[in-house]
Order: C-alpha cells, then sequence, then structure tokens
C-alpha cells in the first residue's frame, strides 16, 4: 500500500535584519518509497490542493520527486482548518484503485442482500461501510423497509454498523450508497460522524429509471431545493459519484470499470422490474 503521511506545525512571525517575516504555515508530505501504481501517483494529491495553495514548485515535479521517496515541504499561508478540509476531499491512496473496490462492494457484497430483499418486496437500495486506510469491508447491507420504513439502505447499514462490539472512528471510514441517499439517510449518515459518502445511482436515476420519485419530492416540497440544489460539500462532509472516479481512470481500467458498470446497471434493472411488478401487495408507505 502506497501511504501518505502529514504533519502541520504553525511557524510565528519572525524579524532578521529588520525585516519582518509573515507568519507561515510548516506542512510536511511524508511519502513511503513503496513502488506505486500508476493509478495513484502523488501529483494528483498536489492537484487537489492546487485550488487552494500556491506553492513554489509545480504541482507535478513535486508528485515525480514523492514518488522517488523524498520528502516534499512546503509552506502555505493558509489555515489549518483549510487545509484539513482539502485534504479530506483527497482519496485515499491504496494498492487498488478507489473506483473498483466500490464497484466490486456494490456487485458482490451489496447487489446480493439486496436481490434478497426485493424477493420479499423491499427496494433496490444498499449501502456499505468500508475502511478508508484498506478499503475492506466493514459492513454491507441492504433495504429492509417492510421491517421498518426507517430502514432505508443507508439507515440499516449504520445500525448494522452501531451492532458490532468494536467499531472504528467513523472519521476513518467510507460510507458507500448504491443510490443517492435522501435527505433522512444523509441526516443519518452526518449526525453518524461520517466526513463522506459515494453514491452509484443519482437522485434523478432513482425518479427516472426505478420509478422512485421520492428523493426528489423530498426535497422540493419539504426544503424547497432543485434536484442537485443541496450542498454536496460542507461542513459535515464531501459527497462524490462513482462514475466521476470512474471517468478519472486511464485506460485500460477505466474500459474495465466501464463495463462493470454497465453489468452493475444491467442487474439493478432486473430487480427493479421484480419490485415494480409487486410493490402494490407490500405495507411501504412510500412505495
Amino acid at each position: 500500500m502506497f501511504v501518505v503521511h502529514w504533519t502541520y506545525i504553525p511557524h510565528r512571525g519572525t524579524r532578521l535584519k529588520k525585516q519582518k517575516f509573515k507568519p507561515l504555515r510548516h506542512l510536511d508530505f511524508y511519502f513511503s518509497n513503496t513502488p506505486v501504481l500508476e493509478e495513484n501517483k502523488p501529483a494528483r494529491i498536489f492537484r487537489a490542493l492546487a485550488g487552494l495553495w500556491n506553492p513554489s514548485e509545480s504541482l507535478d515535479k513535486a508528485g515525480a520527486r514523492a514518488e522517488q521517496g523524498v520528502t516534499i515541504t512546503y509552506r502555505f499561508s493558509h489555515t489549518k482548518t483549510a487545509f484539513l478540509k482539502a485534504a479530506r476531499r483527497i482519496r485515499p491512496l491504496t494498492s487498488q484503485s478507489l473506483a473498483a473496490r466500490l464497484l466490486d462492494v456494490i456487485e458482490h457484497d451489496i447487489l446480493p442482500l439486496t436481490a434478497r430483499g426485493v424477493s420479499l418486496g423491499n427496494k433496490v437500495f444498499g449501502a456499505a461501510i468500508l475502511r478508508k486506510s484498506d478499503l475492506s469491508l466493514v459492513v454491507a447491507e441492504t433495504n429492509n423497509e417492510l421491517e421498518n420504513p426507517l430502514w432505508h439502505g443507508e439507515v440499516h447499514a449504520l445500525k448494522r454498523f452501531y451492532e458490532l462490539g468494536e467499531k472504528p472512528n467513523t472519521k476513518d471510514l467510507i460510507f458507500l450508497s448504491t443510490h443517492e441517499p435522501c435527505t433522512m439517510c444523509m441526516s443519518a449518515i452526518t449526525w453518524a460522524g461520517f466526513d463522506n459518502f459515494y453514491s452509484f445511482f443519482s437522485h434523478e436515476d432513482s425518479r427516472d429509471a426505478f420509478a422512485i420519485p421520492h428523493d426528489l419530492k423530498i426535497l422540493k416540497e419539504v426544503f424547497g431545493l432543485e434536484p442537485g440544489g443541496y450542498r454536496r460539500s460542507n461542513a459535515f462532509w464531501n459527497s462524490f459519484f462513482v462514475a466521476d472516479l470512474v471517468e478519472s481512470e486511464d485506460d485500460p481500467l477505466k474500459t474495465t470499470l466501464k463495463a462493470q458498470t454497465t453489468r452493475i446497471k444491467a442487474a439493478y434493472d432486473d430487480l427493479s422490474t421484480t419490485y415494480q411488478s409487486s410493490k402494490s401487495d407490500n405495507d411501504i408507505p412510500l412505495n
């Protein structure tokens, strides 16, 4: 695994030969000298931070030096809070593509649970929680509204998570949702302390491809928001779409992931057909 460590050390202003120096922020990035896969180039880290900071050395050059295992040091005039917010937007760097791992979890861990749930009359939504450190699975779950209308895929996953004996800190975890979370699930993810979530399908997909318009209707009727009107990056978390991660990959991996995406969508299309054909018989308030 390719690991990035950083430390943050504030420096006070000083005087030298009657010349006053402005206070600076000192940030050290320590890179392991472990071989790095192509899709995890350190240069991407610096490009991700480029919107906030303007280091003296070019981002690509810094990334190239980092790959050689040297220490990169920059001085920034921004606050620690600004750095931490930006750092949360950086995807975890591991020996496996994040996009590939999330797709695998959806296909092999969530979908089988959802297929069983749909056969009982539940909706097609599911979720999973992974560790940021190695992308290992902590818990996967699916919608269980027949038992409780609050057990959306995300909330049901959180319920299972908090039933675990020993749990990682939520700040060390990735939250994955097969469908963009509804307002209830977004709030639950927020209250649980997650600083991120990733979605495979969008609210518009839920309405148009799955004939389940309730997420967007609640956004409009309760909060007065149009589709996409909520803040996808805010003081609590940053949200992402898996499709955007796939697009950021290079071939041949991108082609492989797009084929997997098509396969997953086909599986959900079949499950949606099953659910829609039987939902009139269930006892879900917003079916």
